[in-house]
């Protein structure tokens, strides 16, 4: 296969050389942004379960497909592993391709279930150490190939005498950091401040973060706005979403406005104006 200059990612097949598990097509078909990689063999758990017992010589990673996008890239991976007819139990994939196979909720091995604390104890110590997959590793990454391998510490010497260089190259780099991104945005918005409050118990100082709609159930129950062994001092800024009111308020009245539909912080619009005047001050100066 000639290799297309610029990609997303590629599909590639792990096939089973000896099928000690008698499987009709003991293959694996996945798929990954970014180089191909003849060292990665899928994060399949049926197939990194086979690896791990009998070994990488037995397996072989082969490149069938590239992909120019993500959409590309999701749609090859579901054509190939639907062409290789390789979902268990006739191969080693769980899932038709696309974004993997789904854990939550029910569809969860382990929903409503919890791990004892000795159940706790043992995984941490079969996981740590020299049980891990990860000791004594790091990553390394060929400038001229541009690949990349997780080798161990008796291996970098010789690595670094055949031009590679230990970290990750500048792509992954690159996509780890938007992945950050996008992934912290998320968790932001998630978590905004503006939809949560502090608050503190004056006699046990316990605090909570509660949110809008429940911090009424804590009022008048010895519970103030804030954290720590001071009293809150100052004001508070609240909006109402509707209206774009934007006041500031003593702390103590703030469950009032809080029935009122109102909400803690300023809205966009107030502080796009505030932002805007900043620039303006910055500007004369």
């Amino acid at each position: 296969m000639s290799e297309i200059l610029e990609y997303y990612g590629y599909i590639y097949k792990v096939t089973d050389l000896v099928n000690r598990n008698d499987l009709p097509n003991p293959f694996y078909t996945g798929k990954r942004v970014g180089k191909f990689n003849p060292k990665y063999y899928g994060s399949g758990k049926l197939i990194q379960r086979s690896i791990k017992k009998y070994g990488t010589e037995y397996f072989k990673v082969e490149l069938i497909d590239y992909a120019i996008s993500k959409d590309d890239h999701i749609m090859k991976e579901i054509y190939w592993i639907k062409e290789n007819d390789c979902i268990w139990p006739k191969g080693y994939n769980l899932a038709p391709g696309g974004e993997g196979v789904s854990l939550v909720g029910k569809a969860n091995g382990m929903f409503g279930k919890h791990h004892t604390d000795i159940t706790k104890k043992f995984i941490g110590i079969v996981n740590s150490g020299e049980n891990n997959a990860h000791y004594n590793t790091k990553w390394m990454y060929n400038k001229i190939l541009n690949i990349e391998e997780m080798v161990t510490d008796k291996d970098i010497t010789v690595k670094l005498n055949s031009g590679w260089v230990i970290g990750r190259s500048d792509s992954v780099k690159l996509l780890m950091k938007n992945r950050w991104k996008s992934t912290h945005k998320n968790h932001k918005k998630s978590y905004a401040c503006k939809d949560y409050i502090w608050i503190r118990h004056t006699k046990t100082n316990e605090t909570k973060r509660v949110t809008h709609y429940n911090f009424e159930a804590f009022f008048n129950k010895d519970w103030v706005i804030g954290r720590g062994d001071s009293p809150i001092t100052g004001t508070k800024w609240v909006y109402h979403p509707i209206t774009n009111v934007v006041l500031r308020v003593n702390p103590y009245d703030i469950a009032k406005y809080l029935h009122d539909g109102f909400m803690v912080g300023r809205n966009d619009e107030f502080k796009s104006q505030c932002s805007l005047r900043r620039k303006k001050r910055l500007l004369n100066v």
